[in-house]
This record gives C-alpha cells, sequence and structure tokens, in this order.
C-alpha cells in the first residue's frame, strides 16, 4: 500500500483573489435548473450543487447533484 504525503497548499483562494461561485438559474425543456446552491453542511462549511426540478407546479422530488 502506498503512503500518501500531504503538504500545505502553496496558497488558498483568498489570496488569489477566489470567491464562491455566483448562482444561477436556467430553463430547458420543462426543467428549472438552479446552478452553484450553496448549501450548509456544518458551521462554517458549505457546498455548491446544482437542483434539478420541473419547471411548473407539479409535485415532484428536486434532483440534486
Amino acid at each position: 500500500m502506498t503512503d500518501y504525503l500531504f503538504r500545505a497548499p502553496l496558497s488558498t483562494p483568498e489570496s488569489r483573489a477566489g470567491h464562491p461561485p455566483r448562482p444561477r438559474v436556467e430553463r430547458r425543456k420543462g426543467m428549472l435548473i438552479e446552478r452553484d446552491i450553496a448549501v450548509e453542511v456544518s458551521p462554517g462549511l458549505h457546498v455548491y450543487v446544482d437542483v434539478y426540478r420541473p419547471d411548473n407546479e407539479e409535485p415532484a422530488a428536486p434532483l440534486i447533484s
């Protein structure tokens, strides 16, 4: 088994003027697609997801990727 050597990053997103992606909405073939939606998974930790759902009022479970 290989041992992995981890090292500190050379820089941080903040030091390179990095920022979270901006949420945006698309409509395609009866679907509403919300991209880059921030979801807090624990205090101070966010993941960014895409949410796919119908573009109408019919009840349906959203698909999150």
